[in-house]
């Protein structure tokens, strides 16, 4: 008798320290080990922030892997265009080419250009009477939103004889005035710039468009010229959506995400682990 009883004291300390010891079997607290962990399977948007201009970057912030989401802006307009590089070559005196908007989700923007030109040679319009015989003259070309550009022009008995280029100057949108005031009391002359070798110098906005979620596509072509682009910037908006486009692995369920860049602040979202409650 006295022997079972003491089997059965021993038995029974053993069985309690193996509960308060190492052994005890482990909780699904967040982060502790045993936790539940998986690829994310959902994200949902809880506050959708403001003055979003480009769609944002979402990331996961835990002890996972791999995890990356797409970001939906809600739909707006464009509200201005930058240009990257205002290309070369453009032919004057004004631009004959195409700008096209496109894609982002929405239709309607519209954009035209205003264009940068130099003088690329002048020509006489008129030879005139009175003029005093010599030259070259230089002649400033005034006007037309340019500045710099210069013609020397020759006189030959009284009258305009040629006219040549001795700076193209820049900056120039529309036709400049040659004055002739250099070549002394004559009349009735004129000396006529011819523009080119033009560049795009800004885009004005034409058409707002609606239903954009996502820049759309800015293409320049066409006018004789080559290389000049620009991109349009969204009226400041929303997040409406996010989505997963691929879930990782090792995620726990104390995962957050953050949503950085766009122009915008204030988006938040949580996420779902699949396979956790």
């Amino acid at each position: 008798m006295f022997r079972h009883c003491l089997l059965f004291t021993v038995l029974l300390l053993c069985h309690c320290q193996s509960w308060e010891g190492f052994d005890k079997p482990a909780t699904s607290k967040s982060g502790a080990p045993g936790a539940c962990t998986g690829p994310i399977a959902s994200v949902t948007v809880t506050s959708g922030g403001t003055n979003f201009t480009t769609v944002p970057t979402i990331t996961a912030n835990g002890s996972g892997t791999g995890a990356t989401f797409s970001a939906l802006l809600t739909p707006t307009t464009v509200a201005s265009y930058t240009v990257n590089s205002g290309g070369t070559g453009f032919t004057g005196p004004a631009f004959s080419g195409t700008v096209n908007v496109s894609g982002g989700g929405g239709t309607g923007a519209s954009a035209t250009p205003v264009m940068s030109y130099t003088v690329t040679s002048f020509a006489v319009g008129a030879p005139g009477t009175g003029y005093t015989t010599g030259g070259p003259y230089p002649c400033n070309c005034t006007g037309g939103g340019g500045t710099g550009a210069i013609a020397g022009v020759t006189v030959t008995a009284g009258q305009i004889g040629t006219a040549m280029v001795q700076s193209g100057g820049t900056g120039y949108s529309s036709m400049c005035t040659v004055g002739l005031a250099p070549l002394g009391p004559g009349t009735a002359g004129n000396v006529i710039a011819n523009l080119g070798n033009g560049s795009v110098a800004s885009l004005t906005l034409t058409g707002s468009g609606s239903g954009y979620t996502s820049p759309p596509t800015v293409t320049i072509s066409g006018g004789g010229g080559s290389g000049a682009t620009a991109f349009a910037n969204l009226a400041p908006t929303s997040v409406a959506s996010a989505s997963i486009t691929s879930g990782g692995s090792g995620y726990g369920t104390d995962t957050t995400v953050s949503i950085t860049g766009g122009g915008g602040t204030g988006a938040t979202a949580t996420v779902q682990i699949s396979g956790c409650p």
